[in-house]
C-alpha cells in the first residue's frame, strides 16, 4: 500500500490509520529523520514522547516491529492519564531479548495499588489477541520519579493473548500491596471470560527489591495468569527471584497447565492463595532454592468460595528450604473438601518437610522420591492412596495420617 503524507507531523498518523500490510516498523533513529514505518525506513521513536505518541495512535489489529535498540516509554498504570494502552490485536515484536529493550521512565503513578507496566490495558478492557514477544522490558524501579512507585512489565487483559520470549528485569514495589511482573488476564469478570492465555519461554530476573518495603512473602509474583475462562499455559519460563518473589501462579481458569519451567531463589515455585482452580496440572518443572516448591494455601478460605477441582502434580524436581508440596485446605469445615481429585506422582522432592496435604477429598500420592530432614516426609489428613514412595536410599516412606 502506498500513500503520500501531507507533512511530517501527519506522516505517522496516516501510516498508522491505513497500515502497511497491517505491519509497522519502528527504530531508535539517530539521523533526525521521522521515517515512513517500513522495514527499510522505520519510524523514529527514540524518545519517550515519540514512543508514547506513536503508541496512542496505533489502531487495533496491527503488528509493530521494534528494531534492535533501547526504547523509552512512560507505559501504563491503572487510572493514570499520562500513559498509553494496548488495544485488541496489537502485536509488539522485538528483535530478540538481547537486542530490543523497552525501559519504563517518568511514570509518576505514585502510591496506587497497581504497578506501572510497559505494556498494559485497563481492568475493564479486553485486548483480545494482543501479544508481546522477543524483547526485554527494563522496569527501571529505581529510576522512577516517585520512590513509592511499583513497576512490573506487562499486564494485558482479554482472550487469546500471548507473551513469548519476554525478559523482565529491575521490577519491584514501593508501597503497593502487590506487584505482578508478567500478567495475562485478571480483568473485570463482567467483561466476559478470558480464554486461551499463554506465557511461554519468558525470563523474569534481577528484581530491584527495596527491603524496607517488603513483607515476608514479598508481595511480588513473577508470572501470573488469571481469568474466568478456559485454557491457560505457562511453559518454558525461567524465574530467578532474589528470594523475595513468588514464581508462578494461575487462578480461576479451567484446564490450566504449568510445565517445563525453572524457578530458583524464590519464596515459592508455584503459589495460589485466593481463587478457585477447576483444573490444574503442574508437571516437569524444576523448583530450586525455594521456601516452598508448590504451595496452595486456602487455610482461611471456605470451600464454598474457593475450591480446587482436579489437580495433578507430576514429575517435578523440587529442592525446598521448608516444604516440597503444601496443600492447605480450609481450617474448619470438614466437607465439602477444598481439594477434589488430587494425584501427586513421580516427583523428586527435597526439603525440611516433603509433603503436607490437608483437606483433600480423593488423593493419590504415588511413586515420589522424597528426602526430608524433618519427619514425617509425607503427612496426610484424609483417607488416601499412598504407595511406592521412597526416600533417597530407596527405602519405602511410611505415611503419617
Amino acid at each position: 500500500m502506498l500513500f503520500v503524507p501531507v507533512d511530517r507531523e501527519s506522516k505517522m498518523s496516516v501510516a498508522i490509520q491505513r497500515g502497511i500490510e497491517r505491519e509497522i516498523f519502528v527504530a531508535c533513529r539517530t539521523d533526525g529523520k521521522p521515517g515512513l514505518g517500513t522495514s527499510e525506513n522505520p519510524f523514529d521513536v527514540h524518545t519517550p514522547d515519540k514512543f508514547d505518541k506513536f503508541a496512542r495512535k496505533l489502531s487495533p489489529f496491527i503488528v509493530i516491529h521494534l528494531a534492535p535498540g533501547l526504547y523509552f516509554t512512560r507505559g501504563y498504570a491503572e487510572g493514570w492519564p499520562d500513559g498509553w494502552k494496548v488495544k485488541a490485536g496489537q502485536r509488539f515484536i522485538g528483535a530478540g531479548m538481547g537486542n530490543t529493550t523497552v525501559q519504563i521512565v517518568e511514570n509518576a503513578q505514585g502510591d496506587k495499588t497497581n504497578p506501572a507496566v510497559a505494556f498494559g490495558c485497563d481492568y475493564n478492557a479486553q485486548a483480545q489477541y494482543a501479544e508481546v514477544s522477543d524483547l526485554t522490558i527494563d522496569c527501571n524501579l529505581d529510576g522512577q520519579p516517585n520512590p513509592k512507585s511499583a513497576c512490573g512489565a506487562v499486564q494485558i487483559r482479554g482472550s487469546h493473548t500471548r507473551l513469548n520470549r519476554v525478559r523482565a528485569i529491575n521490577f519491584g514495589m514501593g508501597n503497593a500491596l502487590e506487584c505482578f511482573v508478567l500478567t495475562l488476564g485478571a480483568g473485570n469478570p463482567d467483561s466476559g471470560p478470558e480464554t486461551d492465555l499463554r506465557i511461554t519461554d519468558c525470563i523474569v530476573e534481577k528484581p530491584a527489591v527495596k527491603p524496607e518495603t517488603q513483607t515476608e512473602w514479598g508481595g511480588i509474583t513473577a508470572i501470573m495468569i488469571a481469568g474466568l475462562g478456559t485454557d491457560a499455559i505457562i511453559s518454558g519460563c525461567r524465574v530467578d527471584g532474589g528470594n523475595l518473589v513468588n514464581g508462578l501462579s494461575i487462578s480461576q481458569i479451567d484446564n490450566a497447565v504449568v510445565e517445563r519451567n525453572l524457578v530458583r531463589n524464590a519464596v515459592t515455585g508455584f503459589y495460589n492463595d485466593t481463587f478457585s482452580l477447576p483444573s490444574l496440572t503442574i508437571r516437569d518443572n524444576i523448583f530450586q532454592s525455594v521456601d516452598y516448591g508448590i504451595k496452595l494455601d486456602y487455610y482461611n478460605n471456605p470451600p464454598e468460595t474457593v475450591r480446587v477441582g482436579r489437580l495433578r502434580i507430576e514429575r517435578n524436581d523440587i529442592a525446598a528450604r521448608e516444604m516440597g508440596i503444601a496443600l492447605f485446605g480450609y481450617q474448619k469445615a470438614p466437607r465439602p473438601y477444598t481439594f477434589g481429585r488430587v494425584a501427586i506422582e513421580g516427583n523428586d522432592i527435597e526439603g525440611s518437610e516433603g509433603l503436607r496435604l490437608f483437606h483433600c477429598e480423593k488423593l493419590i500420592v504415588r511413586g515420589n522420591f522424597v528426602k526430608a530432614t524433618a519427619p514425617p516426609a509425607i503427612a496426610l489428613y484424609e483417607k488416601i492412596v499412598s504407595e511406592r514412595n521412597y526416600d533417597e536410599n530407596l527405602n519405602p516412606i511410611p505415611t503419617v495420617a
